[in-house]
């Protein structure tokens, strides 16, 4: 059964990071490098970006597993922005910390060798990532940089990047999304620092208050047929596409969505868990805590039971 409860680009250089396990609650600040304009960059465990090697905002960091980030210039000053990562292609058991606004979605379709997924199976004609893989999102953190953070706590102003803590597009996510120590943490702590340094004052970046947005998460079947975009210059370059069916494989449960939450309230699209494979329940929608919206309303959504010889339970919201 299927449950539902409405609330009221020129990219061709991949840079390798070396992977690296990162410490227990401190940012391995030697595996920040400055990220490249209209670029794919391969980011691994214990590695981030940040828009300059010396005094430069910190712009996102991977904990664990790995991402092809995607950057796009939009206003053409040949350096990547706090709102120029558009778009991000996640590998399996990703765990993110984005310390700026992803304008453009998060997908599975990142291989375990660091290339996107590929409809037909042809590299030499470019790699589409329009196959979801049965990959898995641990952890997608929304925060600013803080002095625990850093080895020399005082400059965590210069590290710190303008952001609204927003996800401007969709997660897809294959096999299923958070953890019980995961999933979509928005902390919007970091606000009093941005209203210091973005003061209007000096330079030209203001803060201007604003809600969280985040479009939807979906996961599994739920993501079959959906668009996605991983740069915003509607050039044939862009990877973006309509996503294969995702055929969840028999006796597997559909992908849950685990855990959601907010410092603040936030605008949310859907949560859509994806159905079952044959005889297996289907996704459930675990532990999700929305403190509210200010634009109009959003979507549960469990995933159907798949097919078999008595049929198998939805899942739960």
């Amino acid at each position: 059964m299927n449950h539902t409860l409405p609330s009221l680009s020129g990219r061709s250089m991949i840079e390798p990071l070396e992977q690296r396990i990162a410490p227990a609650g401190l940012l391995n600040e030697s595996g920040f490098t400055t990220a490249v304009i209209n670029s794919t960059i391969l980011v691994t465990a214990g590695h981030g970006l940040s828009t300059s090697n010396t005094g430069g905002s910190y712009l996102l960091y991977v904990e664990q597993g790995q991402a092809l980030v995607f950057t796009t210039d939009l206003n053409h000053n040949n350096q990547v922005d706090f709102d120029e990562i558009t778009g991000i292609a996640a590998g399996d058991h990703l765990r993110m910390i984005s310390f700026v606004d992803i304008h453009g979605d998060v997908v599975t379709n990142l291989q375990a060798d660091g290339t996107l997924s590929d409809s037909d199976n042809n590299a030499n004609n470019g790699r589409d990532g329009k196959i979801l893989l049965n990959s898995h999102i641990d952890k997608f953190e929304l925060r600013s940089v803080a002095a625990t953070d850093l080895t020399d706590p005082t400059q965590v102003s210069n590290r710190l990047a303008l952001s609204s803590y927003s996800i401007f597009g969709n997660i897809y996510a294959g096999s299923g999304f958070g953890a019980t120590d995961g999933g979509l943490v928005i902390d919007t702590t970091g606000k009093a620092l941005q209203s210091a340094k973005f003061s209007g004052t000096s330079g030209s970046i203001k803060w201007v208050d604003s809600s969280p947005v985040i479009g939807s998460i979906k996961t599994g079947t739920a993501g079959s047929g959906e668009l996605f975009n991983f740069g915003t210059t509607g050039a044939p370059s862009d990877v973006r596409g309509q996503l294969q069916n995702f055929v969840p494989q028999p006796n597997t449960v559909g992908g849950d969505i685990t855990n959601i939450s907010s410092t603040e309230k936030f605008n949310l699209g859907t949560l859509q868990a994806g159905n079952g494979g044959f005889g297996a329940r289907g996704g459930s929608i675990i532990n999700v805590s929305i403190p509210g919206d200010t634009a109009g309303g959003y979507a549960l959504i469990a995933g159907d039971g798949g097919a078999g010889p008595v049929g198998s339970s939805g899942g739960s919201i």
